[in-house]
């Protein structure tokens, strides 16, 4: 469900039409698109913490499973310290809220703490390999087969 260049308050915004179904499994992870706004690192989590929380009353009996912001390479309007700030965040909340996480900014990085460029064409969006990459971390906790 997710929508280019979509936002947290765009995701709390649909987010009853999307619970109604009743899913088993959400998987989120947003907020890169938030810095790229100039959202704070606090407003960012604060908004997380307004989504987990209409999840888990409008479908307790969802998993839900909260992936790390993945890091960026030169990227001057997403700054990877603010993203580890958000991940840290995410991680306090997921375990709050009995979330999975699965921090997937450690796959991703490289030495400088940037996302290594032979995931991505352009420092941000993942590419084949970086997908291939996301996906067998997945399986390998366990999600699919």
């Amino acid at each position: 469900r997710g929508i280019g260049g979509d936002i947290l308050p765009g995701l709390i915004d649909r987010i009853d039409e999307i619970l109604l179904t009743k899913p088993a499994m959400i998987f989120v992870m947003a907020g890169a698109n938030d810095l790229e706004l100039k959202f704070s690192v606090s407003k960012i989590l604060s908004d997380y913490e307004k989504l987990i929380d209409l999840i888990r009353k409008g479908s307790p009996g969802t998993k839900l499973i909260v992936q790390s912001v993945l890091p960026t390479y030169n990227d001057q309007n997403r700054s990877n310290d603010d993203i580890q700030k958000i991940n840290s965040g995410l991680l306090a909340l997921s375990n709050e809220y009995d979330c999975t996480y699965i921090d997937l900014f450690s796959l991703f990085k490289n030495e400088n703490n940037e996302l290594d460029s032979a995931y991505s064409y352009d420092g941000l969006h993942l590419n084949g390999s970086g997908y291939l990459v996301w996906k067998k971390e997945l399986e390998r906790l366990g999600f699919f087969k």
